[in-house]
């Protein structure tokens, strides 16, 4: 009698921790709603990845930042070593760059990185974007590049 209840008293707590457990699950996978696309003008956003290049691991001086301007239409940043600049479309959840160029000093260790992210802004088509992240995704729907707001 024993072992039926400690089994039943068992089986009882595996229930509640997979209801716990899909309650969990359920949050985690919420989709994330879009921002506005005015949301990501006017702001600083700093480059932690483009493509394959992880920028966050740079020290922080010289990691990438990019600012789309609401007038005119362009963007300018630094690529980590070089400025960058040009002009950008923004049409509901479209987002393509033109016009796209640079200083041109030579950084050692920093020239691919930044031939990666300046490859992966002519590449953009869409965009995503949360309260403190923004995306830039290819045709394929890949993620090319991911940025995070500067909290002024």
């Amino acid at each position: 009698m024993v072992k039926i209840q400690m089994l039943l008293l068992w089986c009882a707590a595996i229930f509640v921790s997979q209801c716990n457990m899909s309650k969990q699950n359920a949050t985690i996978n919420k989709p994330v709603t879009s921002l506005p696309q005015a949301a990501i003008e006017d702001l600083n956003w700093m480059i932690l990845r483009a493509d394959t290049v992880d920028f966050s691991k740079l020290e922080p001086r010289k990691i990438p930042i990019l600012i789309f301007h609401k007038d005119g239409k362009n963007f300018s940043g630094t690529s980590g070593c070089n400025n960058i600049l040009g002009d950008y479309l923004l049409d509901k959840n479209s987002l393509t760059f033109d016009k796209i160029s640079s200083t041109e000093m030579f950084c050692a260790g920093l020239m691919d990185a930044e031939y990666a992210l300046l490859q992966a802004l002519r590449e953009a088509k869409t965009y995503t974007a949360t309260e403190t992240t923004c995306q830039l995704l290819g045709s394929d729907q890949k993620v090319l590049v991911l940025l995070q707001k500067i909290k002024k």
